[in-house]
């Protein structure tokens, strides 16, 4: 009898941490969108090359918590998979629609990154904040 109450409670602890896991790659969307967006809005009120450093710094700060946190959950999220790598894990389907739907606003954003940049290139601090974006998707890679 305790053996079966332990294995229930193993079971809905299960559960739990792959719900939890689902709640967090939400969690971890939603604060990226955000963050991105922020610092689009910064990019917009950039009036000189350190203005542009700390905008572009928002947006590596948001990649770099982002790419972090999804390969914490990353375990818990392939638990969750179906056998379709293109299919989102059970239960995350919405926050993987959300980070979807995004993605075009993202590159835009990052495109104006790459263009805007090139009127600040030449200062050290715009060049250390590029570097560090540059550094941040080798490490993804």
């Amino acid at each position: 009898m305790k053996f079966i109450a332990v294995l229930g409670a193993l079971l809905v602890s299960a559960v739990l941490v792959e719900a939890n896991a689902c709640d967090d790659f939400g969690q971890a969307v939603d604060t990226f969108i955000v963050s991105i967006r922020d610092s689009g809005k910064k990019l917009d009120q950039v009036a000189n090359a350190h203005d542009f450093a700390q905008a572009l710094s928002v947006f590596s700060d948001a990649t770099e918590t982002f790419t972090k946190r999804v390969k914490e959950l990353g375990p818990d999220l392939v638990k969750l998979s179906s056998s379709n790598p293109d299919t989102p894990p059970a239960g995350c389907d919405k926050a993987q629609e959300r980070l979807t739907s995004f993605e075009s606003d993202l590159n835009s954003i990052g495109a104006k990154f790459g263009t805007e940049g090139q009127k600040y290139i030449s200062d050290d601090e715009v060049k250390q904040a590029f570097e560090r974006l540059k550094n941040l998707q080798i490490k993804e890679n």
